[in-house]
């Protein structure tokens, strides 16, 4: 009986578990497809998880190998800010934001008009086919999108018009006669790298087409071509080319004395670009791994930043100003203004490397503005990498326009005075601007407001 009831007992059905919950590395894994990482990049990261697999939680690189996949995933690869340049709009918001400063707002406004003339020039396509009917069918199609097309039936004529012509992507097939897609590719990538390559073919094979996009072809796609795919294809592609090509361009110094609105400039421009704004203050940094981080053989170790704060901010294309930068230090812990060579290069840029990150990341996109007070402390090679613009100081008849409009009102709020109430007359602040605060900038003047202001306070309290 004993053993019957026994029996009786284990055959009840056992209540239903709880799922279990995924792993850290489950959740990573998750996250890597997801992402849409670089190809490079991608490979990298899960040859690190591959390592995390065989490495005890317990010891201390198990959790240094998940932040470093962590801060990889979380930097902007590929989320950008849209351009969006309208040259009227920057103006109204330099206008509206600074007084006088004419001939810096020009030359800025210079710099967006020759960054919108960019974004609107009519592009070009080189379509190489030796079928001619395939041929004709893409100029047509193409040619009707808006684009400037240009046809060649093999790798031969491809190169004569390459030569003659300004081409922003060519699109090739691969099997042709005298000189095939891949030769073709080679040879542009040797002579002009910028210009972008589609493959277009009928053998498409997983081997061909990995072997077409390790030599730099941009895309790949297979016979017969699918025309709605083509023309999304080619409009990806020259958008992102355009996309990179406007975000290069000088690198803006602004120099002049203190308080001469170097630093609200830049986020007037960041506002009129309608793109994020990072302010990184490099006055008194002396070790070169603030900039490019730590390598992770090191206890502790972090990112420079640059990359922080491109985490931070969450886009590839922020304005980035570099701010108080003749005030960067140099000891035994490295020279940072030499780190920045690096960083401030258009043509090094493209792969700058971070020491904790170890891997390239693209800052082409990034609009730099320095500031300085004085050039003189500037390296030759670090000055010769930017475009200086000059803020002289304001005239006594600007600082008397600023004081009105944006300094007596902001500094009798924040005193709790009514503006209707007090006056200040324009003698009594030209008194103030001549007489008190002889100098290039506003921050004196700001201070000596702000501080009768203050006295008008007291007084209003006492009398009641």
């Amino acid at each position: 009986m004993f053993f019957k009831k026994k029996l009786e007992h284990k055959d009840e059905p056992q209540p239903p578990q709880a799922p279990s919950s995924p792993s850290p590395l489950d959740t990573l894994r998750a996250k890597i497809g997801a992402a849409q990482l670089p190809h490079s990049v991608e490979e990298a990261v899960r040859g690190e998880l591959s390592k995390l697999e065989k490495t005890d939680a317990a010891i201390a690189e198990y959790s240094v190998g998940i932040n470093y996949i962590e801060l990889v995933l979380s930097l902007p690869w590929n989320a950008s800010t849209p351009c969006k340049l309208d040259l009227a709009r920057a103006q109204s918001i330099l206008d509206t934001r600074h007084f006088g400063l004419d001939q810096v707002k020009q030359r800025i406004l210079e710099f967006l008009a020759a960054k919108t003339l960019c974004s609107k020039a009519k592009q070009s396509v080189l379509v190489v086919d030796d079928e001619e009917i395939a041929r004709t069918n893409m100029v047509h199609v193409l040619g009707k999108e808006g684009y400037a097309c240009h046809g060649a039936g093999n790798g031969t004529e491809a190169m004569e018009i390459l030569t003659r012509e300004e081409i922003d992507l060519v699109v090739t097939d691969l099997k042709m006669e005298k000189m095939d897609g891949l030769e073709l590719l080679e040879w542009i990538n040797r002579t002009t790298p910028e210009i972008p390559v589609i493959m277009v073919t009928g053998f498409a094979t997983v081997s061909s087409a990995v072997d077409a996009l390790k030599k730099g072809a941009a895309h790949y796609l297979g016979k017969p071509v699918n025309l709605d795919e083509l023309r999304r294809t080619v409009k990806e592609v020259l958008e992102k080319k355009l996309f990179v090509r406007m975000g290069k361009g000088p690198i803006l110094c602004f120099t002049g004395p203190p308080g001469t609105g170097k630093t609200s400039v830049g986020r007037a421009i960041a506002e009129a670009l309608q793109r994020q704004f990072v302010r990184i203050s490099l006055a008194g940094l002396r070790d070169e791994a603030e900039l490019r981080g730590h390598r992770r053989t090191y206890v502790g170790a972090l990112p420079g930043r640059i990359i922080t704060e491109l985490k931070r901010s969450g886009v590839n294309n922020p304005v980035f100003m570099l701010d108080e930068i003749d005030k960067i230090g140099q000891d035994f812990r490295g020279d940072p203004a030499s780190a920045l060579l690096e960083v401030l290069d258009p043509e090094q840029n493209v792969h700058f490397t971070d020491h904790y990150l170890e891997l390239p990341f693209d800052l082409s996109r990034i609009m730099f503005i320095a500031t300085a007070n004085d050039l003189s402390k500037l390296p030759g090679p670090l000055l010769d990498r930017m475009e200086c613009i000059e803020f002289t100081g304001y005239t006594e008849r600007e600082k008397l326009h600023i004081a009105q409009q944006f300094i007596l009102p902001r500094q009798l709020k924040f005193a709790g005075l009514s503006k209707n109430a007090v006056r200040f007359s324009p003698e009594g602040l030209t008194r103030v601007i001549n007489d008190y605060t002889r100098e290039s900038g506003l921050r004196n003047l700001e201070r000596k407001i702000a501080d009768i202001c203050r006295k008008i306070a007291m007084i209003c309290i006492k009398s009641n």
